[in-house]
C-alpha cells in the first residue's frame, strides 16, 4: 500500500507523467522516492506531490535504491548515483551536490546489461566479472574485504573476498553441485541486496553469502552482527 498525507492507499494507483507509450522494465524503490527503468533504458523518478522526470538523457541497464539515494549502471557501463549528497561518502569526487543530480562514481571496462547493483545506507555493491566490489563505508564490514581497510569511507573499489574469479572461497566451491567440474568461471552472482549496512549474494542460484550488519546470527552467540568477509547463510540444492 502507499502512505500520502496521513492516509493509506489501498488500492493501485497509475502513476502519470512517466513516457506514454514504453513499458516499465524495473523499479527502484525507496522510503520517499521511486525510480523506473522504461524499456527504451530511461530513468524516471518521482516522489510525494511530484510528477515524474527523466533523471538524465543517459541510457541505463539497471537501478538500484537505498536510504535516500539511486544508483545506475549506464549503457556505457559507468556507475551513477544521486539523491541524499551522496558523493559525502562514497564516489569518485568527494563532493555532495545534495540534488538529483547524478555523478559518477565508477567506470568499469565491461558490466552485462544483467549485472545486479545493491545500495545501502552508505555503501553500494556491484556484480562485475563473476564477482562483487564494494564501495562507501566499511564501519559494519560493508565493504566485505576482512576488514583489510580502514573502516573510514572509500572512495575506491573494493573486492568482495571469496566472491570473486579466480580468488572464489574454498567454501562456496565445496557447497556448489560437482556437475561444474571445477571450472570456477562459470560461476555468476546471480543477485544482490542491501540493507542499511550489510548485503547479501546469491551465487550460481545455490549459495546465499552476507556480510556486514546482514541478517545473521553468529555460531558463538554474541550480539556483535557484523561480519567483515562472507558467510555462507543457506544452501539451495
Amino acid at each position: 500500500m502507499l502512505f500520502r498525507s496521513q492516509e493509506w492507499i489501498d488500492t493501485p494507483a497509475r502513476i502519470a507523467g512517466l513516457s506514454d507509450g514504453v513499458r516499465v522494465a524495473d523499479l527502484a524503490l525507496e522510503a520517499e522516492s521511486a525510480c523506473a527503468l522504461l524499456e527504451d533504458w530511461s530513468v524516471w523518478c518521482w516522489s510525494e506531490g511530484a510528477a515524474p522526470a527523466r533523471v538524465d538523457e543517459r541510457e541505463y541497464h539497471s537501478i538500484a535504491s537505498g536510504p535516500g539515494r539511486t544508483c545506475g549502471v549506464s549503457v556505457e557501463n559507468a556507475v551513477y548515483c544521486w539523491g541524499a549528497g551522496f558523493t559525502q561518502w562514497y564516489g569518485n569526487t568527494g563532493r555532495g551536490n545534495g540534488g538529483d543530480r547524478p555523478i559518477e562514481l565508477d567506470r568499469f571496462g565491461l558490466v552485462g546489461p544483467d549485472e545486479p547493483i545493491a545500495v545501502g545506507k552508505e555503501h553500494v555493491c556491484l556484480s562485475y566479472r563473476h564477482g562483487v566490489y564494494c564501495y562507501g563505508s566499511n564501519r559494519q564490514g560493508q565493504i566485505g574485504d576482512g576488514g583489510s581497510r580502514a573502516p573510514e569511507r572509500l572512495a575506491e573499489r573494493v573486492a568482495v573476498r571469496g566472491l570473486g574469479y579466480p580468488n572464489w572461497g574454498q567454501a562456496i566451491i565445496d557447497a556448489l553441485p560437482g556437475d561444474l567440474g571445477g571450472d570456477r568461471a562459470y560461476l555468476e552472482i546471480s543477485e544482490l541486496a542491501a540493507n542499511e549496512n550489510g548485503s547479501c549474494a546469491i551465487v550460481y542460484a545455490r549459495v546465499v553469502a552476507c556480510w556486514g550488519e546482514a541478517p545473521l546470527l553468529r555460531p558463538d552467540g554474541s550480539d556483535d552482527p557484523a561480519y567483515e568477509t562472507p558467510v555462507l547463510l543457506t544452501f539451495n540444492r
